[in-house]
């Protein structure tokens, strides 16, 4: 990241507004699941579970353990 002390206030703007973690976890899991953001937002707000296959894709993506991202699955 740019030293922001260095910038101007549009330039910081433009230089943070890059940087969205959460942006990035949606981007991450449409591409590994091939479904869209709309889809993906669902999963995130409504706490709803993808079916087990999709779960397992993310979490290969996220390079994390499907049981620990979903912990529903194992008591289903």
């Amino acid at each position: 990241m740019d030293n922001l002390e260095t910038l101007s206030l549009f330039d910081r703007y433009a230089v943070l507004r890059k940087v969205n973690p959460a942006r990035d976890l949606i981007n991450d899991i449409m591409e590994a699941t091939g479904r869209s953001e709309i889809c993906v937002r669902m999963w995130l707000s409504t706490h709803r579970t993808p079916p087990k296959q999709i779960c397992k894709l993310i979490a290969a993506k996220l390079g994390a353990d499907v049981d620990i991202l979903f912990p529903e699955l194992c008591n289903a």
